[in-house]
């Protein structure tokens, strides 16, 4: 039952904001995402306790360049901090990401590459 109601919640906070789009992660499940080119993409941690992730790119692309950005609070990426400063990432078919969110954390993956990428990411 809490599952479900993780998922409804997640399902009713998605929005689109100024054009960027808003996902969440939910625990428990595997959800595959695309990040379009160049079009910036949020992702929220809106529970009250911490999310750890891992993402693998499934993507055809060959290599590609994501730019992650801290919105609010703290997470990291693969041990790397994230902070307000963007930093760059390089990904490819195969990459795992290990990703951490802190509670009302929210971050800013902007695909710098031609083409979509795609990541599969299961929480705990």
């Amino acid at each position: 039952m809490r599952k479900l109601g993780l998922l409804i919640s997640a399902v009713l906070f998605s929005a689109n904001a100024f054009s960027t789009t808003v996902h969440e992660f939910v625990p428990g499940l595997t959800l595959d995402y695309e990040l379009p080119s160049n079009d910036p993409q949020v992702f929220s941690n809106v529970l009250f306790w911490t999310i750890k992730a891992t993402c693998t790119i499934v993507s055809d692309t060959p290599e590609g360049l994501i730019t992650i950005k801290m919105i609010r609070r703290t997470g990291t990426v693969n041990d790397q901090p994230l902070t307000a400063e963007p930093f760059d990432i390089v990904v490819k078919q195969g990459d795992k990401l290990q990703i951490t969110a802190n509670s009302g954390a929210q971050v800013e993956l902007l695909n710098r590459a031609d083409q979509t990428i795609k990541a599969s990411c299961s929480s705990g």
